[in-house]
């Protein structure tokens, strides 16, 4: 199929067509690229081949707005059932976030579950977005809310489940009980690097108060946040190569971005500023000390948290400020549990705690239970390893595995760079024939996220649905959007499986579709029915 040439006429009609797509209905230029925009493409073309008119009015083809509406109520009727059929799960985890529309007036809550399955293959899913209809934001009152939801799905928290949430009071209440809470490490480092580039001091306590002396960085932040936010709202970026970056309040790590782009386009920011007050401020900043920013990205921060000052010698002292600050309030502040070091002891490239070692004999005391599951520390991947061929013999007693795992060599497959990471649950999953007990452990703790950013994040993006010229968009509706942006492909692909498939086959299928590839090939077979049912398509319609 895909060997099939196209004639260039063809290719250059299409590309009008989308440019003009893109132009009259203000649409980006993105669009084009998404899988929904795709398959429809694929259906148009599909219905072209099967009718045999030689001139079809597209009007005759698109079906009303109101339809859609139709549509998205029986997806959902349809599908949920579908997930609740996979939850059939003793162990698992969910992370939970708390969001408001202002333009709506309206509250959601976001709830996603993770767990393995026997293959040790990591699933992940949104549940919903649901609107909070709860009578208040009371601990109560959002723990209940919760339950409920859960119970839809036939899902119970007690005492083996992990909830990861942010550290707000009332969620820190709703789930003290009968769960297990993680703190969201996103959220949490996001909050230090706020104190590194805005605060002056910080209440520990309520008698203590603690001096930030990062007074340097913070002067730096605050000129090129001001340049940045005037260029953008004079539309004067237009005349450069790229535009500069704004950050989010709720996400801070955005101004290590900001940085970045601002970097990257400062020989290119004279001409912008040349009639503004800021070209004084900008004129002081040393471009040399600005380089530094390609170095502050998230993955470099973990690499430069555990190195002493010497080893930061390349950077400049405004930044080694910044960071040494964050690494003291990471060891100070953030409370390390026992999954914690249980995790780390897991992870091949911190499993000797050179980064901490005064943890290491907690670790090493810490007891060890197979019923035990929780990590703050799935997002840390390690990269590729090989076991060596004379390997330890495995071990029978659990606590002697440990020792064997810490004293145990591994070493790279192949040279890859630092960046090149796998999940390290597919690690232990090729260890089970040294280590019995340590997969099992493995299995019930890293599928606890690291953040719940990812319902956060699956909220966002709804803001193409609901805007300032759609709301009247019912909550329910975008609830039920928002349910099959992240679902029904996959969703239609467990439909395609067989009408009584194993729990294998519908674990291949979820692993096959877990990783939500951006690039999906839609193949149909050309329908050979006739297309006669138009009388009752609003009753009778194809959900495949």
């Amino acid at each position: 199929m895909n060997n099939i040439h196209i004639p260039q006429r063809i290719k250059s009609a299409v590309l009008r067509a989308s440019s003009g797509f893109a132009a009259i209905d203000n649409r980006a230029f993105e669009t084009m690229a998404g899988d929904g925009f795709k398959i429809l493409l694929q259906e148009i073309f599909d219905a072209g081949r099967v009718l045999n008119t030689s001139s079809i009015n597209v009007d005759a083809l698109i079906p009303h707005p109101t339809t859609f509406c139709i549509v998205v109520d029986q997806w959902t009727e349809k599908y949920t059932g579908k997930k609740t059929d996979l939850f059939i799960v003793r162990l698992f985890f969910i992370s939970w976030y708390l969001f408001s529309l202002d333009q709506l007036g309206l509250s959601y809550c976001g709830i996603s579950i993770h767990y393995t399955d026997r293959d040790f293959r990591l699933l992940n899913f949104i549940l919903r977005c649901y609107p909070y209809d709860a009578e208040s934001h009371s601990a109560q009152h959002l723990r209940t809310f919760v339950d409920q939801k859960l119970n839809e799905y036939k899902l119970r928290l007690d005492s083996l489940k992990y909830v990861v949430t942010d550290n707000e009071a009332e969620i820190l209440s709703a789930f003290r009980e009968n769960c297990t809470r993680i703190e969201c490490s996103d959220h949490y480092i996001d909050r230090q690097l706020k104190h590194a580039f805005q605060s002056q001091q910080i209440h520990v306590s309520k008698t203590v108060i603690e001096n930030v002396n990062c007074d340097d960085i913070q002067g730096l932040f605050s000129t090129i946040k001001n340049i940045v936010s005037s260029v953008r709202h004079s539309h004067k970026q237009q005349s450069l190569p790229k535009k500069l970056q704004s950050y989010s309040g709720t996400r801070f790590n955005g101004v290590l971005y900001m940085l970045d782009a601002f970097r990257k386009l400062f020989n290119e920011l004279p001409p912008v500023l040349i009639n503004s007050k800021l070209i004084d401020a900008y004129q002081e900043i040393d471009k040399q000390t600005l380089d530094d920013c390609n170095f502050i990205k998230p993955i470099f921060i973990k690499q430069i948290l555990g190195t002493n000052d010497k080893d930061r010698s390349f950077l400049s002292s405004l930044f080694i400020s910044a960071l040494s600050f964050v690494a003291h309030r990471i060891k100070v502040a953030w409370f390390i549990t026992r999954e914690h070091r249980l995790v780390t002891i897991l992870h091949p490239n911190f499993k000797k705690f050179e980064s901490c070692a005064d943890e290491k004999q907690a670790a090493s005391s810490s007891h060890v239970s197979i019923k035990c599951a929780s990590s703050a520390w799935k997002g840390l991947l390690a990269q590729c390893f090989d076991q060596q061929q004379n390997g330890l013999i495995s071990s029978a007693h659990r606590y002697q595995e440990i020792d064997d795992n810490l004293n145990r060599d591994f070493y790279f497959q192949e040279d890859m760079g630092q960046d090149e990471d796998i999940h390290i649950v597919d690690f232990w999953r090729k260890q089970q024939n040294s280590f019995p007990t340590l997969p099992l452990i493995a299995r019930k703790i890293l599928p606890i996220p690291a953040s719940n950013t990812i319902v956060e994040r699956h909220f966002s993006s709804s803001k193409l649905s609901v805007g300032e010229c759609r709301t009247n968009l019912g909550s329910e509706k975008l609830n039920q959007l928002m349910f099959l942006q992240k679902t029904l492909v996959l969703l239609k692909q467990l439909r395609q499986v067989n009408k009584s498939p194993t729990k294998r086959s519908i674990s291949d299928t979820v692993s096959m579709m877990s990783g939500y590839s951006s690039e999906i090939i839609v193949k149909k077979k050309a329908r050979e029915d006739n297309i006669n049912s138009s009388n009752n398509e609003n009753r009778n319609i194809d959900l495949c």
